[in-house]
């Protein structure tokens, strides 16, 4: 505080300034320097009005000729602009230190003389309010003795100052008529207002009053009239059954304590709140329940034994005493602002409490075990123990200043609120009935909510969090999770039975949203509206959120007849339907001959389904597993097949792992299946352009090479079992782009039931650039109208061309049912284990942890894969119909690239380049020793091969009809390369 002390600002040297004009000299007036203003900053702002003017005569010095001008700048001062224009009521702008610069003029002598003072603020005493002095008078007479000092440290703790006592307001601030008698006062009057006068020694003061109260021990004191003629005359009292009370029962107008027992319930809030203006305390109204609706400052209901329902919400009350209250069931104090302390210890019984919108920053509830209800939003609250409230359901303690809570204790908690605190430690471990979650605007960085199966809504609003994990909660509906700059990654895949109906906007950063199949279109359409780049896909995880039934088990073929045992191995790649009677879907065995199927609850039918369904027995036939609900259960359902018969069947497709371009090598794979239900062994074979194409390696060494052609033998190949040959061929940089290439294979077995699918054409075309993520027909974009209804064989290739292993990959395709029959689809190979599973119309290959290569080198190169399938058109396709096929490859949570279209055509075809393979006819087949060649091209050779791909013979031709002998040669299988002016084919011959 700045003392009184004058200070003086320099001033402008006071310079006589002669000037010879005329022979007349002038000088500036002789004036003083003012000291500071001084004025009691009464509510301490340092902002006040002040009459500047009180200090002209001291600046002028007896000289009434001077004209004085007040200026809050030298500037101005000097030049005479801007005057203060109200110098009597001026408002300083600057809190502390304004300086006030003055302009001092003679008329004779019109040379300025220029001086200041500052505005010094002196602060007043901090005083609190007392509270009123009450005595119990026995025998009433309405008077009593009060000792006024005891108010002396309640109102003010400043060192130095004064405090007197006045019976009223005028008398007090003219310090008049002071009470002199103060420690041994009689009141005069009942009640009577004391007025107590706080002086410091600055000479500022402030003032406060409270009253002195004589009660009587048998009436309760009602100091508002208001109040009391609601209390003797209103409605407003209801008794232990909820019934109207008149509580004056004797008619004295006034409520005698015995009066008051009758009230269990007090209600004025019906009552127009004008009826309780002015009302300022209840103290000592101790024997009524529930005064709610009121203005009020002070109440104090303690020692209420009965007390259970006590409702005071929205009043301005500073002091609220509920203490030895041990019947209280519910308290409703919210809204009175001023609250600061709230003691609820030993109160048995209570079970809710609404006590928001005040400054609470003690809050015990310690003695409440059988809390419920708890709001305590909007206070000052710190720290906050529920260590003891089991009990609790329900509790909204936000908008406190508290950084840690532990409700792990609150095991039975449903709603919880704890919005705008700054909370960055949450314990709630060991909870599970959560709700209603609301953690909006808090400090948290992460939470866990896998533990709340009955989740229905959460708020994360401005969170911390940079991810955000809902998979667990199946029946969240609500998700409101907006206005993050750090959330990066938030995971709503929860097989919820709601629509998408969640808030999720305004997160700048958000990279990844994980959700539902059926939601991934909604959410990536509304980040798209809002401008952002989020990724939406379903496939963070393989299995569904939130709760699901697991249907599991294996596919044995038992290959030696004495049922399926331990001897006998699990069996991949065999296709498994799934039917609740409305939905329909599929998965296959993988590597290890497991499948699985994640449902909720209804009835499901579980049947294998192979090619050759008839050569098979299956034990069980189907199965049909019910579950009555979701709740987590698993059911293992195995299926044993065993041979039905002897009957053999082998297929084999040539798979183009690369495109062929001009200098650079081309990967292909050769992959074989035994369809049939005997161990047999088989023999492969496969022929290339030798002129273009170069052998370089292979997976599996041949048995037999040559010119052109490569074959192996595979021994004991069993029932559903695959395999595959990796081949790499170097093509001729000679080659042009356009040129066709013509791959053929066979395999061979000593008999066969379905020899259409033993041989195999490839047409390739030559290209110059390469895409690694393709999806390829083998059959071509071009077939005749006969090859409708036929298998159509598809392969798609994909490479990690990016920085970092891809941990999963998906590759998706969506099938055309007008065009081609689902139920057809077989998968022959996949380069890696994988999880495949058709639902409706589409068929996803999930590569989980596959850990695929990052791109490196130059030109970087990444980790290859591919997925290899058939499926049959439909019968309905007509002459001029086409079908097209397209798949998306997803790399982890990156976008998924789109594949090219595969689009094949069915039409009557005159280009024979087209037709060549269906031209070319060998026969007879088997033979005695002639076999007759003819096709619609040009043939320029025949070779004849045995069936460890040795050549034994070629003759040259040209002619479309060529006769090849073979009379000479052991009976057996041999094959015949057709070399025409349109391509190559080959085709198996039997020697009898």
């Amino acid at each position: 505080m700045k003392t009184n002390t004058i200070i003086s600002q320099p001033m402008r040297t006071i310079t006589l300034l002669l000037l010879f004009v005329t022979g007349l000299a002038f000088a500036q007036p002789v004036i003083n320097t003012p000291p500071p203003l001084q004025m009691c900053d009464y509510n301490n702002d340092n902002f006040e009005v002040w009459d500047l003017t009180l200090n002209i005569p001291i600046i002028i010095n007896g000289n009434p000729n001077l004209s004085v001008t007040f200026h809050e700048t030298q500037t101005d001062a000097e030049t005479g602009g801007n005057p203060i224009t109200n110098p009597t009521a001026f408002a300083n702008i600057i809190p502390i230190g304004q300086i006030i610069w003055v302009r001092v003029t003679d008329p004779i002598d019109p040379i300025p003389a220029i001086t200041s003072f500052e505005l010094v603020f002196m602060p007043t005493p901090t005083v609190n309010t007392p509270p009123n002095m009450t005595y119990v008078d026995i025998p009433f007479d309405g008077q009593a003795t009060f000792d006024l000092t005891t108010q002396n440290n309640i109102i003010t703790s400043d060192v130095g100052t004064t405090i007197a006592y006045y019976h009223d307001l005028p008398s007090a601030q003219a310090q008049v008529n002071q009470i002199i008698n103060e420690a041994a006062y009689t009141n005069s009057s009942n009640p009577e207002n004391i007025y107590a006068r706080v002086q410091n020694v600055n000479g500022c003061s402030a003032i406060v009053s409270f009253q002195l109260i004589v009660t009587n021990p048998d009436i309760v004191y009602i100091p508002d009239p208001n109040f009391k003629w609601e209390l003797v005359f209103g409605n407003i009292a209801t008794d232990a059954t909820s019934n109207p009370v008149v509580l004056d029962v004797n008619g004295d107008g006034e409520i005698q304590v015995t009066e008051a027992l009758l009230a269990h319930r007090l209600d004025p809030i019906n009552i127009a709140t004008t009826t309780f203006e002015g009302i300022k305390s209840f103290l000592n109204l101790e024997v009524f329940y529930t005064p709610t609706g009121c203005n009020i400052e002070t109440l104090d209901v303690s020692g209420l034994q009965n007390l259970r329902d006590f409702q005071c919400q929205y009043n301005q009350i500073h002091n609220l005493n509920v203490s030895n209250c041990p019947a209280l069931e519910r308290l409703f104090c919210g809204g009175n602002y001023w609250i600061n302390t709230l003691d609820l210890s030993g109160k048995p019984n209570l079970r809710n409490v609404w006590c928001e919108q005040n400054q609470i920053s003690s809050l015990d509830v310690t003695g409440a075990p059988l809390l419920q209800y708890l709001s305590c939003r909007n206070n000052n609250l710190s720290t906050l123990d529920l260590s003891n409230n089991t009990a609790l359901t329900d509790l909204n303690c936000g908008a406190n200043p508290m950084t840690s809570l532990d409700v792990s204790n609150c095991t039975n908690l449903v709603n919880f609120h704890c919005a705008a605190a700054p909370i960055t430690s949450l314990n709630m471990t060991g909870l599970t009935s959560i709700v209603d979650l609301n953690v909006r605007y808090t400090n948290l960085t992460s939470i866990d909510v896998s533990a709340f199966a009955g989740l229905t809504s959460i708020n994360c609003d401005g969170n911390l969090f940079t991810e955000l994990d809902l998979s667990h909660n199946p029946v969240l509906c609500g998700v409101q999770c907006s206005n993050s700059n750090t959330l990066n990654y938030l995971n709503i895949k929860n097989g919820g039975v709601c629509n998408a109906v969640s808030m999720i906007s305004a997160n700048p950063n958000l990279q990844f949203v994980c959700a539902d199949e059926d939601e991934v279109d909604y959410y990536q359409t509304l980040f798209i509206s809002q401008g952002f780049s989020t990724i939406v896909t379903s496939y963070c995880s393989f299995v569904p959120g939130g709760n699901f039934n697991t249907i599991t088990g294996n596919i044995i073929f038992d290959g030696n007849g004495d049922g399926c045992d331990a001897g006998d191995a699990p069996q991949p790649l065999i296709k498994i339907n799934i039917n609740d009677g409305t939905n329909t879907g599929d998965t296959f065995t993988n590597a290890t001959g497991n499948y699985s199927f994640y449902t909720q609850d209804g009835n499901f039918t579980i049947t294998p389904q192979i090619e050759n369904p008839t050569w098979f027995t299956f034990s069980p036939v189907t199965a049909t597993i019910p579950f009555a609900d979701n709740l987590n259960h698993t059911i293992t359902q195995n299926f044993c097949l065993a041979p039905n018969g002897i009957h053999r069947d082998v297929e084999m497709v040539i798979q183009p792992l690369t495109t062929a371009r001009p200098g650079f090598n081309a990967t292909y794979k050769l992959t074989y299946k035994n369809k049939g239900n005997q161990t047999s062994p088989v023999f492969l074979n496969f022929s290339y352009n030798d002129t273009l194409l170069d052998f370089v390696s292979s997976s599996v060494t041949p048995t037999a090479t040559s010119s052109g052609h490569l074959a192996w033998t595979v021994m004991g190949l069993q029932p559903f079992q695959s395999g595959s040959v990796l081949i790499t061929l170097n093509l001729s940089p000679a080659s042009n782009i356009g040129d066709i290439l013509t791959f053929t294979s066979f395999i061979d077995i000593t008999t066969d039931e379905n020899w259409d699918d033993n041989a195999f054409t490839l047409d390739q075309t030559v290209v110059g650039s390469y895409d690694p993520n393709a999806i390829i027909c083998f059959e071509g974009d071009l077939l005749p109208v006969t090859e409708i209804g036929k298998y159509l064989h598809y392969g798609v290739t994909f490479e990690n061309t990016g920085n970092y292993a891809a941990e999963n990959v998906v590759v998706k395709d969506v099938i055309d049912i007008t065009k081609y029959d689902i139920n057809s689809l077989q998968v022959l190979g996949t380069s890696h284990q994988s999880y495949i599973k058709i639902t409706g119309n589409t068929v996803e290959f999930v590569f989980q942890n596959i850990q695929l290569a990052a791109a490196t080198g130059t030109p970087p190169v990444g980790g290859h894969g591919d997925v290899l399938f058939k499926i049959k058109s439909k019968n309905s396709l007509v002459n001029g119909d086409y079908v097209s096929k397209t798949a998306k490859i997803y790399f982890d949570y990156n976008a998924p690239i789109n594949t090219n279209d595969a689009q094949t055509t069915f039409a009557t075809l005159n280009n024979p380049i087209h037709e060549f393979d269906n031209s070319v006819k060998v026969y007879p087949n088997p033979t005695h020793s002639l076999i007759n060649i003819s096709s619609n091209s040009t043939i320029q050779s025949v070779s004849l091969y045995d069936i460890q791909g040795r050549l034994l013979e070629t003759d040259l031709a040209n002619s479309n009809e060529v006769s090849f002998d073979i009379s000479g040669k052991s009976n057996g299988v041999y094959f015949l390369k057709i070399t025409s002016d349109k391509g190559s084919k080959v085709e198996k011959v039997v020697k009898e």
